[in-house]
């Protein structure tokens, strides 16, 4: 559920440039409340080289004029959740990685859903 908008400056480290702090707008909350913002700060120095990359030279290709979406699907706004989940169990499963590996959100289950 990320935007573009969301990716901004980290005072205390210029050193990310524009990436250096993520804006989460629907966090995880406690059981019945609403979704929790945050803010996530970048640690990995390669981050701001990739998402730079990202919305610069990759994610124009896709169309995105009036899409807010820092991921977009060509198919509609956004990749949806379970699209993502289905291509990591894929890849997980390709590359024989544990199945108890998940994607950050997903239940922590073992999943067997039908790669995409």
């Amino acid at each position: 559920m990320l935007d573009a908008a969301d990716f901004g400056r980290n005072p205390h480290g210029a050193e990310y440039g524009e990436f250096g702090r993520c804006q989460v707008r629907f966090g995880k909350a406690k059981k019945g409340s609403p979704p929790k913002r945050r803010g996530v700060l970048t640690v990995f120095g390669w981050t701001p080289d990739v998402l730079d990359e990202w919305f610069t030279e990759v994610r124009p290709l896709l169309g995105t004029d009036g899409n807010p979406a820092a991921w977009p699907s060509e198919r509609g706004l956004r990749i949806g959740c379970r699209r993502i989940n289905s291509r990591f169990i894929t890849y997980r499963k390709v590359l024989g990685l544990d199945d108890g590996l998940a994607t950050p959100g997903s239940p922590r289950t073992p999943n067997t859903a039908a790669p995409a």
